[in-house]
């Protein structure tokens, strides 16, 4: 049941989602079998985890059905027609219709078309004081905006067609805010998914600039951060931001706090992360100290959860790694206990809270606590923790000073990694077999003596190998 459709909705769900729902008319409704009631209280005892051993499907037919003999299909049935509930409330407060702005505007579109033209007006007046008053705004809120005015424009040409040429210009006015937003937004989302790389931005750059030579759109953007922080995060997307920029925006972002929605401050965080990573990735390690800086605040601000209040399994793995990378020991020890059950993004959660324990005793030197966690013996679900797993276990052997060992695991996951080529990135892959290389030369005994190979082998690691995995423990090592 663990790998069910029905509880990975429930896990995705918040708090006051599970209150909804269970408050609904859906959930409510009398023609619900019994067991469908049965079955959700029964599941969401430990939301958002939802993970006891006790919520196997013979234990949850047992729960519903009594003694009658386990018969998977009865169960299915169930869980199926609870999954259909949940769908249909999401969808229904998703729909928008419980928003006030949303439903004035529908109300002012049936008042329109009735021909009901002093309800329409107040309705419409009343939205516009509704959205004038709407802070911090949204693209959901500029979008209504533009409505509006489309809906008054529209409303004038029913009545004076004469006019409605001239009623045009403050449709076309707020189109344009809406567009360049979007257009903002969207480019911002680029660096979200990780798919760009020096995006051209010279399009959205003369758009925007040509809307500045009207001193209303140059006023409207002053006082508005939702376009003014996206429009000055482009230089992120085009590779040109240098250190000093990156802080100067996190500085923007930090006093823009109480202005922007939540969802979009964020968002623009992660926008910032992103690039952190990213540049580092590519060998500027002056950016680690701000990437942790800014997983701090992202973490104080709630931002590094999901919404049902987990943390992601890879976003812990990229919090830990940073931090331990800088020694902030005490720090990361809090944090992993603070998220220790509270992992989601993955059907090993327990295997992620060791394999972080493990690498925790190995960054304070406590390889015999690292080895007690067992890390190395478990199986995990993806690529990146069997490889990041199987790279600690030779640092470890490493530092012990077994190099015997450490080459033997070293031959291990070279195995692998052939074993394998076909499955994984190829760019994961060239950065552990870059890790081998190296390590194979730090530990033979013919470079060990020679401090000319050494230096050879850094500057190839400094000039050539900058995604390698592990980058800092081997410069560590080789400067040693």
């Amino acid at each position: 049941m663990f790998d069910s459709k029905l509880l990975e909705i429930v896990r995705a769900m918040t708090p006051e989602e599970i209150a909804g729902f269970s408050e609904s008319p859906f959930y409510n409704d009398r023609r619900n079998r019994k067991e469908v009631s049965l079955l959700f209280k029964f599941i969401i005892r430990d939301h958002p985890a939802c993970i006891r051993e006790e919520l196997s499907k013979e234990n949850t037919h047992r729960h519903l059905f009594g003694d009658k003999p386990f018969v998977e299909n009865r169960l299915n049935h169930i869980m199926t027609a609870l999954l259909r509930l949940i769908e249909s409330h999401i969808g229904y407060v998703y729909s928008g219709a419980v928003v006030e702005s949303r439903h004035l505007f529908a109300l002012s579109r049936f008042y329109q078309e009735r021909n009901l033209t002093q309800r329409f007006d107040a309705t419409i007046s009343r939205l516009g004081e509704l959205l004038e008053g709407d802070r911090p705004q949204d693209e959901e809120s500029i979008w209504l905006r533009f409505r509006l005015e489309y809906l008054k424009h529209l409303q004038v040409g029913l009545y004076n067609p004469r006019s409605a040429d001239l009623n045009l210009f403050p449709v076309l006015d707020s189109l344009e805010k809406y567009y360049i937003t979007q257009r903002l937004i969207l480019s911002a989302g680029l660096l979200e998914q990780n798919h760009f790389f020096r995006l051209d931005t010279s399009r959205t750059k003369l758009i925007f600039n040509q809307l500045s030579e009207h001193g209303s759109f140059s006023e409207y953007v002053d006082s508005n951060p939702l376009i003014l922080t996206h429009y000055k995060l482009l230089p992120l997307l085009t590779d040109d931001a240098d250190l000093e920029y990156v802080n100067s925006y996190r500085d923007l972002l930090k006093s823009m706090r109480s202005e922007l929605a939540p969802q979009h401050l964020k968002g623009l965080y992660t926008l910032v992360r992103n690039y952190l990573v990213r540049a580092y990735n590519r060998g500027n390690s002056d950016m680690l100290p701000i990437l942790f800086d800014n997983l701090k605040e992202e973490y104080e601000q709630g931002f590094l959860m999901e919404a049902n209040n987990m943390y992601r399994a890879s976003t812990v793995q990229n919090v830990v790694t940073t931090a331990l990378k800088l020694k902030q020991f005490e720090w990361v020890f809090s944090f992993m206990g603070s998220c220790r059950d509270r992992i989601t993004g993955t059907s090993q959660p327990e295997n992620i809270v060791i394999f972080n324990e493990a690498n925790y005793f190995f960054h304070t030197g406590n390889f015999d606590a690292a080895f007690d966690t067992t890390f190395h013996l478990l199986k995990y679900d993806n690529f990146y923790y069997s490889l990041a797993a199987r790279r600690l276990e030779i640092k470890i052997w490493f530092e012990k000073a077994d190099h015997q060992m450490a080459e033997y695991r070293l031959n291990a996951l070279k195995s692998y990694l052939f074993s394998n080529k076909d499955k994984m990135p190829e760019q994961i892959r060239r950065n552990n077999d870059d890790f081998v290389d190296v390590v194979r030369q730090i530990l033979s005994p013919r470079n060990r003596s020679n401090p000319k190979r050494m230096s050879m082998v850094q500057e190839k690691m400094l000039n050539t190998y900058k995604n390698i995995a592990e980058r800092e423990w081997l410069l560590e090592k080789i400067q040693a």
